[in-house]
């Protein structure tokens, strides 16, 4: 039950009593409570509510009889007495902590430890050891290969690392210095988490100088610059 509800349902239930003896009072009371205590919100509601119907038959039958509210008329609240600990005990937990219940992998409850370490076997090679191996299949030196890829020493030297993660204009320009077939250079690009998009226009003008075995670094730059993409090496 919304408060808004409940306040509709106390203006009907004391419509023959002055506002100014008790309808602010039960307002403002009602108020705070919902406000310090909202977990026990409607468990308040079905506790107060015959308290105040039984008020206004009282209060009623007080105007039949007498034709007025008296001066010894007193009114007596119902009880807001909180208690901490019942309200702990009664609240429910809230939908993202049930929903967020931490899962035990390794305990073999949702998937056996053994089929996720054979899984993890199928891991391959880094970017990093992916390159090394392409360079040593080609017959290169590190040096040949970076210099004719347009990287200084300083940059190859990081990609040793097998946590180095480069970029794609970086992973483009090794395809181009290593003479990489279209297969070759989307296996190397797949490493570093790329691949040659048919959306991208610098993806299409290197796919089409690899497709043709144009692997000029400086040829693909200048046809790069003319349509003001991203140049390689850089």
């Amino acid at each position: 039950m919304k408060k808004t509800y409940l306040l509709n349902s106390l203006k009907n239930t004391i419509s023959h009593k002055p506002k100014e003896k008790f309808t602010d009072d039960i307002k403002q009371a009602l108020d705070k409570y919902i406000q310090r205590h909202l977990v026990l919100f409607e468990e308040t509601v079905t506790d107060i509510e015959p308290t105040l119907n039984s008020f206004s038959d009282e209060q009623i039958s007080s105007i039949h009889e007498e034709g007025s509210y008296g001066s010894n008329y007193s009114m007596s609240r119902p009880s807001l007495h909180y208690d901490k600990n019942a309200a702990k005990e009664s609240a429910p937990l809230p939908k993202t902590s049930q929903s967020k219940v931490p899962v035990s992998y390794a305990s073999g409850s949702f998937l056996p430890q053994a089929s996720l370490d054979e899984h993890l076997r199928k891991l391959d090679d880094s970017f990093s050891a992916s390159l090394l191996k392409l360079i040593d299949a080609k017959g290169m030196t590190d040096a040949e290969c970076y210099k004719r890829a347009g990287i200084d020493r300083r940059h190859f030297s990081k990609m040793r690392n097998s946590n180095y993660h480069p970029k794609k204009s970086t992973v483009l320009a090794l395809c181009v210095a290593l003479s990489l077939s279209k297969s070759e250079s989307l296996a190397l690009l797949e490493k570093a988490g790329y691949t040659l998009s048919n959306s991208s226009i610098q993806d299409l003008i290197v796919d089409f100088y690899i497709v043709n075995k144009k692997w000029d670094i400086d040829l693909i730059n200048e046809t790069l610059y003319k349509y003001d993409q991203p140049l390689l090496g850089f």
